[in-house]
Formats: structure tokens, C-alpha cells, sequence
């Protein structure tokens, strides 16, 4: 009879244990925010963007010369 009892409450712990598991693993973490603050530029008039730079006709492979031996 103890050992059902024991057994009993031993499983509604391993219950509740799952439970807050659960719950835990499944909030956000804080965004930490940036490490450094963004960089300034030194000159009176700046030009920034960000993006993808395709070539409009044909797109060219640069690499350095091949050697000839």
C-alpha cells in the first residue's frame, strides 16, 4: 500500500516537473541588444545602404591572374 501511495505521488511530481519544463523552453530569451553602438561617419554628407548589388547586363567573375607556367 505505501509503495502505491509513493509510486502515485512520485508520478504527479514527474508531472508537474514536465510541465514547468514545458512552459520554461518555450519563452523568448531578452534580446541582449546591440554589443557596440553604431558607428558614426567623420564627414559632413554620407551616403548608406543596404542590399543585394546585381550586375545589369551580364554578371563578370573577378579573380586574380592565373599563373602560366
Amino acid at each position: 500500500m505505501l509503495f502505491r501511495k509513493l509510486s502515485f505521488y512520485l508520478a504527479l511530481a514527474g508531472i508537474a516537473a514536465a510541465v514547468l519544463l514545458i512552459r520554461r523552453t518555450g519563452q523568448k530569451a531578452p534580446d541582449p541588444g546591440p554589443v557596440d553602438p553604431p558607428t558614426r561617419a567623420s564627414f559632413e554628407a554620407t551616403v548608406a545602404a543596404t542590399g543585394l548589388i546585381e550586375a545589369s547586363r551580364e554578371n563578370v567573375k573577378v579573380r586574380r591572374p592565373r599563373a602560366v607556367w
